[in-house]
């Protein structure tokens, strides 16, 4: 038996979402090796009492609350059935780390610069050290930059991304000093490997294991027909570099599909600000659904899922799922973590916003084609992405 000390920076039960994603399963696995305590490094301070997640699950693990378990608790509950308490700060920690207590330290941190602030030199005395990574640090500096200049975001937006891409120079120092004090760093492809070799050097290559995320598997059981009117499909949140990058596409290539393909439509599916969703459904052909229950509500219908990504690391969830669910996928940046990918074959991936529109409007004309990507699609994921596969490394890189 195992025990693990898993901080965290965002509270991942249940998956919030694609970051979060990944650290739920991983610690639903490693539930199975032995208990789980979980410690955030979010502020106190600065949620009230009454909305800090993890306050909320301690006291109700204490039986200091008697109105019984919450919804969130439940649900942290059934997904981690060893979970044994939710610690809502450092002071507690010390004592059970020199007496041995923890076998493993598990962490995801989202800021590079705030894991040193809670990094007490007792912790090396925890036998493994992992560090769920996700992709490397210095990549998605690198997009900033480039989502920067390629000016896919508002001014306001692009100055602040360009500021930030502007300092991936020393990113590699500081990842490399992050990367010496664990064991194991989990990412999500071998591309990413790669790219944290390439930006800290060969000889980190050893204590990385590409852990992927897995599909959700009863997506492959849904039967994929292309509707008789072209649909087209964005699923995910429209916040932030998303939204900025579905703007573009709205912008850039939508219009000129619907001049060739006039009967097309576009649906965007996620979670979507009052004003966006207002100004958006005013467009000719685009119907704004908002949140959907569940994912096969999003699929049903559905042409082509598209994904405006520019992604030069990590997995895509919404790719993997529309893969999965056998709805053929196109993007731009948003296959390039996925084993074996072959462009063409299993999705397509476009160079510019006419490459774009040229590839969907010959797609949507070729109901055969339709039907090849999504069968070979759907054969992919489901022989390189799922849960086992990934828990059986996650295993290895725990000594399990």
């Amino acid at each position: 038996m195992k025990t693990t000390l898993a901080v965290l920076d965002e509270f991942p039960f249940p998956p919030r979402d694609g970051v979060t994603y990944p650290i739920a399963s991983h610690l639903s696995r490693m539930a199975k090796l032995g208990p789980i305590d979980l410690v955030t490094t979010l502020p106190a301070k600065k949620i009230p009492e009454s909305e800090h997640p993890f306050r909320s699950i301690h006291s109700i693990i204490q039986g200091k609350q008697a109105s019984g378990p919450t919804r969130l608790a439940r649900e942290v509950f059934s997904a981690v059935p060893y979970f044994t308490r939710a610690i809502p700060d450092f002071s507690s920690l010390d004592p059970n780390i020199r007496d041995g207590h923890y076998d493993v330290l598990y962490t995801s941190p989202a800021w590079l610069a705030g894991w040193s602030k809670h990094y007490p030199r007792s912790w090396k005395n925890i036998e493994k050290q992992v560090l769920c990574l996700n992709d490397c640090v210095t990549e998605r500096f690198v997009r900033d930059l480039l989502l920067a200049r390629k000016n896919y975001l508002a001014f306001d937006k692009r100055l602040r991304h360009l500021l930030r891409g502007s300092r991936y120079p020393w990113m590699g120092r500081v990842e490399r000093k992050l990367l010496d004090q664990f064991d194991a760093v989990l990412v999500q492809s071998q591309r990413d490997l790669e790219s944290v070799v390439r930006h800290c050097g060969e000889s980190y290559r050893t204590k990385l294991f590409v852990v992927p995320n897995g599909i959700k598997e009863h997506l492959l059981s849904l039967q994929y027909q292309p509707p008789e009117k072209p649909v087209l499909m964005h699923l995910g949140s429209l916040f932030g570099n998303r939204r900025g990058l579905m703007l573009w596409f709205l912008r850039e290539v939508f219009p000129k599909v619907k001049l060739r393909i006039p009967e097309a439509t576009i649906r965007l599916c996620g979670k979507i600000s009052d004003a966006d969703r207002s100004s958006l459904g005013k467009i000719d052909g685009v119907e704004v659904v908002g949140f959907v229950d569940t994912l096969e509500d999003a699929f049903k219908g559905v042409s082509v899922s598209i994904a405006p990504l520019l992604m030069l690391t990590g997995l895509i969830n919404k790719v993997t799922d529309s893969m999965a669910a056998g709805v053929p996928c196109t993007g731009m940046g948003a296959f390039g973590g996925i084993p074996d990918f072959v462009n063409g074959k299993h999705g397509i991936e476009c160079r510019s916003a006419q490459h774009w529109c040229d590839e969907l409007v010959n797609l949507l004309n070729d109901r055969s084609r339709l039907l090849d990507i999504s069968s070979q699609a759907r054969t992919l994921v489901q022989e390189h992405l799922t849960w086992d596969r990934s828990h059986q490394t996650l295993m290895q890189a725990l000594g399990a």
